[in-house]
Parts: structure tokens; sequence; C-alpha cells
């Protein structure tokens, strides 16, 4: 049956007590969950004073965003708006401004995150300046 449980599906999550410097958040990784491998369709939530990834862009992925409930602050490159229910956010693959989600409210933020799956992609962490290259599944980090 391809009914989807959400409680037998992959899951990442933090605890505030995990000092983890995103914050906490739970990630269920739905479309793992359903053995699909071409693309990615996770529910975060992110309670107040976290943030969804590291600040980032693609070069061969895309992202889309859809935000269910909360509000929260989309930061890309240099600007930051606020999003709330029913903002829907495009990252292209390939347009080299990083980006993350931040949610600066006093309420959980909810959103589907979905995106391309792919086996090869090189991922640059802005802020952090470091590059992630993923080569057949292999994920290797060097500094930019």
């Amino acid at each position: 049956m391809p009914i989807i449980d959400p409680s037998a599906v992959p899951r990442r999550a933090a605890d505030p007590d995990d000092n983890d410097p995103l914050g906490a958040y739970e990630c269920l990784k739905l479309a793992a969950g359903g053995g699909l491998t071409q693309f990615g369709v996770n529910l975060e939530t992110l309670p107040p004073g976290s943030q969804s990834s590291e600040t980032h862009w693609h070069e061969e992925e895309d992202e889309f965003v859809y935000i269910l409930s909360g509000t929260g602050t989309l930061i890309e490159g240099d600007v930051a708006c606020e999003v709330g229910p029913g903002t829907s956010i495009a990252f292209p693959r390939g347009r080299a401004v990083g980006h993350h989600i931040e949610n600066r409210g006093s309420e959980d933020l909810r959103f589907w995150a979905i995106g391309t799956s792919s086996k090869n992609d090189v991922v640059h962490y802005t802020q952090k300046r470091v590059v992630a290259r993923i080569v057949d599944g292999v994920r290797t980090e060097t500094e930019e």
C-alpha cells in the first residue's frame, strides 16, 4: 500500500539540550519513507530560535519550500524577509546565493521542503566557507 506511516519514516532531530548550532528541529523524511529516490519530501518543524540549515546553495539540486504554519525569516544572501503560511519559496540549482530559514517567532514553524535527490552535487556553505562534494552518494568536505 502506498500510504506512508509518518511514525515509521526516517527522522532527523535535535533537542534543545543537544547544543546543535542550528537549534532544535524535527525533519520527517517522507519521500524516503515511501521508497522514493529521485526527490525528497520532508516535513520540517523549527521551534522558536532554530534555523533550517547552515547558509548554503546547491550546484545540482533544486529546492522548494512551502510554509504551512508559523512565521519564519528567509535569509538569502544579505536580504531577510518574513514568510508565513502559504508562502512558496524556490531555490533553483546553480543560483550562487546562500540561503536558510530562521524561526524568530514565538511558535513552531512548519514547512514542506522538497528537492532533487542527486547522488552527485556540490553544496556551498557560504558562511562557513566550506564546500561539500557528493560523488556517487559519498560526501567529502573541504575549505573553500
